[in-house]
């Protein structure tokens, strides 16, 4: 009986780190902003901890305004073709479009050893599902174009394409975030670029402030902060949400509290709803480490149960011991014992979950000082 729970609680953990997201959006890719011109519109889809993506099926509405716009055509995603066993069609009802993808004849089986049958797999950056294609009407008007999720449907294999399986739909389901539509659209509008006007960075100890302003923006998904230093390559350190599609200012700020007193160097990556990007200038400044820094930081929380953190910094590079001690004076916990690096603030965790409740000295020890607070553990 146990060894059958063991392996049914480990089936219930690989059907639960299956079951990830699925992401919609609808996108402007194209706009004549003119009456009798073009303005097609992007159905695309993402998914955010999938381990198998592979779309088996999906039924989209897609509501617009037939006296603005007139519907004129679609294109396909190449990966959707018939040659791979998707079946798919557009059906114009007016004033809604139902977009119908079905992979009924997906080889789910390896022994065909040819990739080019194998489905289409999601990515964790949006791709066009379909190109839907209108002719403006009134370019004066302003429109929405806006999913239907009363009858959204979004389905995936429950394997992946490459991978023999039996076609069944992933179970449980991939979650489905409410999807980005288009609202409020003027179409005499033209689309416009994202134009960043200023980016800054100011350092106040080892507190960085970023900001950053935009005059216009078009499916702007967000920024990508990245940051490096001279030791280390860029990295990303934070993303912040974009506006989508604008034509007013937008400011944007974001604090980056770093550890150390050095010279780091920022830039956003612009990245669109479609996946595309572009990098923005860089911005340098230079941190410093306050007085406080240098001292043997007071915990938090206190009083803990089971955990606790604390800071400290030294001014050069020394042998640095952090110890923790009982109230007879024995030492239960050696937390650091090496080389601190100069102008660098560590921080310490403290787990007591195996000691008994009571008070504790947490210590720092250097070539000429001490320090020593107390902490209470209270379980």
């Amino acid at each position: 009986m146990k060894k059958f729970m063991t392996l049914f609680l480990i089936a219930l953990a690989s059907c639960a780190a299956l079951a990830g997201t699925i992401e919609q959006q609808l996108v402007v890719l194209k706009t004549d902003a003119a009456n009798g011109g073009a303005f097609w519109v992007g159905v695309q889809a993402k998914h955010t901890g999938l381990s198998v993506r592979t779309i088996k099926s999906a039924t989209i509405d897609i509501l617009f305004d037939n006296t603005k716009v007139t519907y004129t055509g679609n294109s396909f995603n190449s990966s959707l073709s018939t040659a791979v066993g998707y079946t798919r069609s557009v059906t114009n009802n007016t004033t809604k479009l139902t977009v119908l993808i079905s992979g009924g004849g997906v080889d789910t089986s390896p022994a065909s050893g040819d990739p080019s049958t194998f489905g289409m797999d999601l990515t964790t950056g949006y791709v066009t599902l379909v190109t839907l294609k209108f002719t403006i009407l009134n370019s004066a008007a302003m429109t929405d174009f806006t999913v239907n999720t009363a009858t959204n449907a979004f389905s995936i294999f429950s394997t992946t394409a490459d991978v023999d399986g039996s076609g069944n739909s992933l179970s449980p389901a991939p979650t489905r975030t409410s999807p980005v539509n288009i609202t409020g659209w003027n179409l005499g509008d033209a689309l416009l670029p994202v134009e960043l006007t200023s980016f800054n960075a100011n350092a106040k100890g080892h507190n960085v402030s970023l900001t950053w302003k935009t005059a216009t923006e078009t499916n702007n998904a967000g920024f990508e902060v990245q940051r490096k230093t001279a030791a280390a390559d860029w990295s990303k350190v934070a993303f912040v949400d974009g506006a989508g599609s604008s034509a007013t200012e937008h400011n944007y700020s974001y604090n980056d509290a770093v550890t150390s007193a050095d010279k780091y160097s920022y830039r956003l990556k612009q990245i669109d709803r479609d996946g595309k990007f572009e990098y923005s200038s860089e911005v340098e400044v230079l941190t410093a480490l306050a007085a406080q820094d240098y001292t043997l930081g007071a915990n938090y929380p206190n009083p803990f149960n089971p955990s606790t953190k604390f800071t400290f910094a030294v001014k050069n590079n020394e042998q640095v011991a952090v110890k923790v001690f009982n109230t007879i004076g024995q030492e239960v916990a050696t937390l650091f014992n090496g080389v601190a690096a100069a102008n660098k603030i560590y921080e310490m965790n403290f787990n007591a979950a195996g000691f008994a409740s009571g008070t504790y000295f947490y210590m720092l020890k250097t070539s000429d000082r001490y320090e020593i607070k107390k902490m209470v553990l209270l379980k």
